[in-house]
């Protein structure tokens, strides 16, 4: 069991090349581990309040961390220093996510917005409002086309990631949304609630538009085969949502 940690854990994650793992805390840290030994490798300092998420880029050179101070933070993974701090937000950042080609971060905010930074510069690249709710997850489709963002509300938006354009909305009904995730192939995405349900959406384009259908509203993951065994699959999961 690793104990570093001296408060709540709040994400924890794989790099890409599988060497190494972060985890965010409520003390106000996250901690990069080796992943062959489970011992530390760096224990990230600097941040003023709960770090909420992190995130490795694609090529594992960078780690970013995102937190209660309204900051978002790109470290260097190899020495554990920090490399720039990323300042914008005026609330909670909960979510922090690198774009497939490394090239952008994407953060979410209880301030309402989705900002897009420049990785290299540290930079802010672009604002997508987002309503007036908090927003808690936002990510990147796989394919780097599409961004997805759901707040504390019962919407999830989608942007064309080239243009910024608002693609499309998906009602979830009167249930309040937690988080969003696109499947592998960037063909679905899965949306889960306060009520305890897990909604999954078909995407698919018709006369040049985005389209979206709500396929199930049950217990059901398509992200990852070691996910999908920790549900209960009352169905057959569509051949378009396999690995």
């Amino acid at each position: 069991m690793l104990r570093k940690h001296k408060d709540e854990l709040y994400r924890v994650v794989h790099s890409f090349d599988g060497s190494l793992v972060a985890t965010a805390s409520r003390d106000n840290t996250a901690i990069i581990w080796n992943s062959t030994n489970w011992e530390p490798a760096f224990q990230l300092f600097g941040h003023e309040g709960t770090v909420w998420s992190v995130s490795f880029s694609p090529d594992s050179e960078l780690i970013a961390t995102s937190s209660q101070d309204k900051t978002v933070r790109l470290w260097n993974v190899n020495t554990g220093h920090l490399k720039s701090v990323l300042r914008g937000h005026s609330g909670d950042v909960y979510s922090v996510a690198f774009s497939p080609d490394g090239k952008n971060i994407l953060s979410a905010s209880s301030d309402g917005t989705v900002r897009i930074w420049d990785t290299k510069r540290g930079t802010e690249i672009k604002v997508l409002q987002s309503g007036k709710q908090k927003m808690l997850s936002a990510t990147y489709s796989p394919d780097g086309r599409r961004i997805v963002a759901v707040g504390y509300e019962n919407v999830a938006r989608i942007w064309d990631s080239r243009t910024y354009k608002l693609d499309v909305e998906l009602n979830a009904g009167n249930e309040k949304l937690l988080s969003v995730n696109f499947s592998p192939q960037s063909d679905c995405i899965v949306t889960t609630s306060v009520d305890g349900t897990v909604r999954l959406w078909r995407l698919f384009s018709s006369t040049k538009e985005l389209v979206a259908e709500a396929i199930s509203q049950v217990a059901e993951n398509c992200l990852t085969k070691e996910l999908r065994g920790k549900f209960l699959l009352p169905y057959k999961t569509p051949a378009w949502c396999r690995n």
